[in-house]
């Protein structure tokens, strides 16, 4: 059984396991996926911060997930943005 305490976490790990997803889905070109799948993931980096500072579950790890799972979807939106639109 899942703690409730763990959803803010498996909610961050669903969006490191979303990172390569969307790398293959812009790669195929398939972008109407690609762009639900990473609205998706900005909607969970709001959602498991909201949820484990309302129900108390904050942890170390908790946040350095959270990190990882920012930077991994920071750096595919950066890349996919940068070969649509071109480099800044």
């Amino acid at each position: 059984m899942i703690s409730p305490s763990h959803i803010p976490n498996i909610i961050s790990g669903l969006r490191i396991l979303a990172s390569p997803a969307l790398v293959v889905l812009i790669w195929l070109g398939w972008q109407n996926p690609f762009a639900w799948l990473l609205a998706a993931a900005l909607i969970s980096d709001i959602l498991d911060g909201a949820i484990a500072r309302h129900f108390g579950y904050v942890s170390e790890f908790g946040g350095l997930l959270d990190s990882i799972a920012d930077l991994l979807v920071f750096i595919v939106a950066r890349r996919v943005l940068e070969r649509n639109l071109g480099s800044p």
